[in-house]
C-alpha cells in the first residue's frame, strides 16, 4: 500500500491528501551536571542539575544547543536517558545501563584567560540527533562578546548602496538561540524550587552590564532649547558666511546646532555607533562512552577482516554468475543463428553440425557439472566456443558489407570509364 500511495503522490493524475510520517524519540535524553552554589556568604554546596535535551516523542532528526553560563573552568557533564517510567520491570531489566556518555571539557579556563576583556556568553555544546536516531556531540565552544567602537569614517555612496542592498536581501541577523536552525537549552533556566535566592539577582546584574553600553550608544539627542538660542546660532552662522547668497540661508539654519554651535565642516567624518564583536573559542572534548564501549583493537581488526572476506566472496560469486550467464547466452544465441539463412549461405552442412555438436555438449556439461565449475573453467569454455565460431561470424560480417563495397567499386569503375572516353 505504501508503494501505491507514493506512486499516486508522484503522479499528476491523482490528488491525494498529505500523509507525513516523522520519526520520534522513544527514550528521552537529558544532560546532568553538578556545580557549586553559594547558599550563604562563605557557605558553598554542590547542586545537581538536569536539563532535558530530547524529550520523549519529539521528532528527529534535529539539532540542539545547551548553554552553560556559570562555568569559568574545566568541568564534566553526563548524557543519560531520562524518565523511563513508561517501561515495565522486565523491559527495564533488558534495557541495561541508562548512562550514555560522560563528556570532559578541557580548555575552558584557558579561553577565559585569553579573552579577559570580553563578556562571556556561556559554554555552548552542540548536539545532533541524526536520521538514524544516533546522538552525537558535534562541538563545544566558548563564546565571548564585547562592544567595539569603529573609527569614525565617512561612508561613500557605494558603501551606502551596498548596505541598502544587504538589508533588503539579507533578512537581518538571527539571534544566537536559533543559530544554524538549532534549538537551545539554557543552563540558567532553573525552576524556582531548584534555584537559590541570590541567583535571580545574579542574572539581572549580568543583563544590565551587557545592556549598559548599548543604552549609551543609542541615547536620543537632547531637546532643542527654547528662546534665543537658535537665533544666536543663526546670526553667528550668517556672520561667518556673509558672502553667501540668500538661497543658501535656509540650509545654514538647518545645519546650525541647537545651542548655537556652528555646523561641523564637510570634511569631518561622522561617528559610528558601537557594534558587538563576537569571539568563539573551540573547547577540547573527551568522550567516555558508557552504554556500548568500543571494541578492543584485536576484535575490531578481526571484524574488519571478516567484512573484507565477505565482500571479496560476494564479488567472486558475482563474477562467476556473470561468466555462467555469458556462456549460456552464447550457446543459445549461436544455436539459433545456425538456422538463419545468412549463416547457412556462408557455411557447409558439416561445419554447422560440428559447431552445433560442440554447443550441445557444452550445454549438457553446464547443466550437469556447471554448478561446481569455477569462474576460470567457465571462461575457458566460452573462449573455446568463440574460437570455433570465429570463422563463421567473420564470413557473415563480410557478406553484410558486400553490397556497399560492390556499389562503391561499380561507381569507381563508372567514373574511370568516363575519363577514358
Amino acid at each position: 500500500m505504501g508503494a501505491v500511495y507514493q506512486a499516486a503522490v508522484l503522479s499528476k493524475a491523482f490528488k491525494v491528501k498529505p500523509f507525513v510520517v516523522r520519526d520520534a524519540v522513544v527514550y528521552p535524553i537529558l544532560v546532568e551536571f553538578t556545580r557549586e552554589v553559594e547558599e550563604e556568604p562563605g557557605v558553598h554546596s554542590l547542586k545537581h542539575n538536569k536539563r532535558v535535551l530530547f524529550s520523549r516523542m519529539g521528532p528527529y532528526p534535529q539539532r540542539k544547543v545547551i548553554t552553560f553560563n556559570r562555568y569559568s573552568h574545566d568541568f564534566n557533564f553526563h548524557i543519560n536517558y531520562g524518565d523511563l517510567g513508561f517501561l515495565g520491570p522486565e523491559d527495564l531489566r533488558v534495557f541495561g545501563s541508562q548512562n550514555l556518555t560522560t563528556v570532559k571539557l578541557k580548555g575552558v579556563g584557558d579561553s577565559f584567560k585569553k579573552y579577559t576583556d570580553y563578556e562571556s556568553k556561556g559554554i555552548k555544546a552542540h548536539f545532533n540527533l541524526d536520521e538514524s536516531g544516533v546522538l552525537s556531540l558535534d562541538r563545544v565552544e566558548s563564546v565571548f562578546e564585547t562592544l567595539v567602537e569603529d573609527s569614525p569614517e565617512e561612508e561613500s555612496t557605494l558603501t551606502k548602496l551596498g548596505n541598502t542592498i544587504s538589508s533588503l536581501f539579507g533578512g537581518g541577523t538571527t539571534p544566537d538561540a536559533k543559530e544554524n536552525g538549532t534549538d537551545t537549552v539554557q543552563e540558567e533556566e532553573e525552576s524556582p524550587a531548584e534555584g537559590s535566592k541570590d541567583e535571580p539577582g545574579e542574572q539581572v546584574e549580568l543583563k544590565e552590564e551587557a545592556e549598559a553600553p548599548v543604552k549609551d550608544a543609542s541615547q536620543p539627542p537632547p531637546p532643542e532649547p527654547k528662546g534665543d538660542a537658535t537665533p544666536e546660532g543663526e546670526k553667528a552662522t550668517e556672520k561667518e558666511n556673509g558672502d553667501k547668497s540668500e538661497a543658501q540661508k535656509p540650509s545654514e539654519k538647518a545645519e546650525a546646532g541647537p545651542e548655537g554651535i556652528p555646523p561641523a565642516p564637510e570634511g569631518e567624518k561622522k561617528q559610528k555607533p558601537a557594534r558587538k564583536q563576537r569571539m568563539v573559542e573551540e573547547i577540547g572534548v573527551e568522550l567516555v562512552v558508557l552504554d556500548l564501549p568500543d571494541l578492543p583493537e584485536d576484535k575490531l581488526a578481526r571484524s574488519v577482516q571478516k567484512l573484507q572476506d565477505l565482500t571479496l566472496r560476494d564479488l567472486e560469486k558475482q563474477e562467476r554468475e556473470k561468466a555462467a550467464n555469458s556462456l549460456e547466452a552464447f550457446i543459445f544465441e549461436t544455436q539459433d543463428k545456425l538456422y538463419q539463412p545468412e549463416y547457412q549461405e556462408v557455411s557447409t552442412e558439416e561445419q554447422r553440425e560440428e559447431i552445433f555438436g560442440k554447443l550441445s555438449a557444452t550445454s549438457t556439461w553446464l547443466e550437469d557439472e556447471g554448478f561446481a565449475a569455477t569462474t576460470v573453467m567457465l571462461k575457458e569454455k566460452l573462449a573455446e566456443l568463440r574460437k570455433l565460431c570465429q570463422g563463421l561470424f567473420f564470413r557473415v560480417e563480410e557478406r553484410k558489407k558486400w553490397p556497399e563495397r560492390l556499389s562503391a567499386l561499380d561507381n569507381l569503375l563508372n567514373h574511370s570509364s568516363m575519363f577514358l572516353k
